[in-house]
């Protein structure tokens, strides 16, 4: 599964809405979320992450997750943790706690560009 969040273009100065995006690892959608352009993407993950679920309950969560370093907090990483879910997100260059990121994980995250072609 992969995560995405895109803005929609408005005028300069002005924020628009984000669009929290969940798809599955061929890049057909599976959930998304609305939000205010301000809005971060870690308050919002665990509604994302049930409406995936709800667009495949009997399969239910993944096994692995990509996402974007938007999503590389401490919280999201303890939520996938709790579920046995591999975190693909790559660590953010200021974090206080260095996360280990190996060939392996690089390897796995490279499939998360089909959510960037998912319009």
């Amino acid at each position: 599964m992969s995560l995405r969040t895109m803005r929609w273009a408005f005028p300069a100065g002005e924020e628009g809405p984000k669009v929290h995006l969940a798809t599955e690892k061929r890049g057909l959608p599976l959930g998304f979320v609305l939000t205010a352009g301000e809005a971060h993407e870690a308050p919002v993950f665990p509604s994302l992450m049930a409406a995936a679920r709800e667009a495949r309950p009997r399969l239910g969560l993944p096994d692995r997750l990509a996402g974007d370093k938007a999503y590389a907090s401490e919280h999201i990483r303890r939520w996938l943790q709790q579920r046995h879910i591999r975190a693909l997100i790559p660590p953010k260059s200021n974090q206080d706690a260095p996360v280990r990121w190996t060939a392996a994980e690089r390897t796995g995250y490279r499939g998360r560009n089909v959510v960037e072609r998912c319009e």
